[in-house]
C-alpha cells in the first residue's frame, strides 16, 4: 500500500511555484512536437504545414479542455461565476474537450488547406497526428497522481494507496497510474502500426479513439472522480467520462463494421 504524501510543488520561489503538473504536461508536449515531427519526416508528409498545424492544435486542445471541464463537470459553478473560465491557471482541463478542440481545429486546418490543394484528404494528417497524443495523456495522468486529483474508488488490493495529503486513511484505486499504463500501451500499439506501413485510410485515427475512449470508458469504473448523481437520466447511471465516451465509441465501431471493409489500402 502506497501512502501518498507526493509535494505537487517542484520547486517555489517567492511567490512563484513551479509544479509538477506543469512540467509534466510541458514534458509531454514537447516530446508530441518531436515525435509528431519524425512521424512526418518518415511519412514524407510537410513539415512546414506541420509547424502551421501545430498553432491551430495548439489553441484548439486549449480552448477545447478547458470548455469541455467547464461546460461538462462545473457548469453550476461557473454559470454564476464566468470570469473565472478564462481563469486556467486555476486548474481545469478535461480531456473529452480536449479532443473536441482539436479536431475543430484541424478541421478548420483542413478546409483552408483543401482551398490551397485540392488533393489534400482529411486522412492524410490525421492518421499520423494521433500517434503521439498517447504520450501527453499518460504525462497528464501522471500529474493528476502527484497533486492528488481524478481520485479512484475504495479497494482493499495491496497496490491501493491513501491520500494522506488529502487527509485520508482510506486506500484508493491508483486510477491515475491506471490511465497512464493504459495510455502508453495505446501509444505503442500505434506506433507498431504506423511502422508496418499497411494501413487504411482513417484506420489510424479511429483505431486510436476505439483504444483511447475504450480504456476510459473500462477504467472509469475504478473511478470516484465525476459521478453524475443528479444529472438526470441521459447518462444512464454512468460516469459523465463514460457518457462521454460512448459517442466516439460507437463512431469508430461503425467505421471498423461497415466502412473499412469497403476501403482500399494507401499506396
Amino acid at each position: 500500500m502506497f501512502i501518498h504524501n507526493l509535494n505537487p510543488n517542484l520547486l517555489k520561489i517567492g511567490s512563484v511555484q513551479i509544479r509538477w503538473y506543469g512540467l509534466l504536461f510541458v514534458l509531454g508536449l514537447l516530446f508530441y512536437i518531436f515525435f509528431t515531427r519524425w512521424v512526418f519526416k518518415k511519412a514524407n508528409q510537410s513539415v512546414k504545414k506541420l509547424e502551421d498545424l501545430f498553432i491551430y492544435l495548439f489553441f484548439g486542445f486549449l480552448i477545447g479542455a478547458r470548455l469541455g471541464h467547464v461546460f461538462f463537470f462545473q457548469w453550476p459553478y461557473y454559470s454564476k461565476n464566468p470570469g473565472d473560465i478564462i481563469k486556467i491557471w486555476q486548474g481545469g482541463l478535461n480531456s473529452h474537450g480536449a479532443m473536441i478542440g482539436l479536431l475543430v481545429a484541424y478541421i478548420i486546418f483542413y478546409f483552408i488547406e483543401k482551398r490551397k490543394n485540392p488533393d489534400f484528404n482529411f486522412y492524410q494528417y490525421s492518421d499520423l497526428l494521433v500517434i503521439g497524443i498517447p504520450i501527453v495523456a499518460m504525462m497528464v495522468r501522471i500529474g493528476n497522481f502527484i497533486n492528488a486529483e481524478v481520485l479512484g474508488r475504495l479497494t482493499n488490493s495491496s497496490w491501493g494507496v491513501v491520500y494522506q495529503s488529502l487527509g485520508e486513511n482510506i486506500a484508493r484505486h491508483p486510477v491515475q497510474i491506471y490511465e497512464a499504463i493504459a495510455a502508453l500501451i495505446i501509444f505503442f500499439i500505434l506506433l507498431g502500426v504506423f511502422l508496418n506501413k499497411k494501413t487504411k485510410p482513417y484506420f489510424m485515427t479511429f483505431l486510436f479513439l476505439l483504444l483511447y475512449f475504450g480504456s476510459r470508458f473500462i477504467l472509469e469504473f475504478f473511478k470516484k472522480y465525476q459521478i453524475l448523481e443528479k444529472s438526470g437520466t441521459w447518462t444512464l447511471g454512468l460516469t459523465m467520462g463514460q457518457a462521454l465516451s460512448v459517442i466516439p465509441i460507437l463512431v469508430t465501431l461503425i467505421y471498423f463494421i461497415y466502412y473499412y471493409p469497403r476501403i482500399k489500402f494507401k499506396e
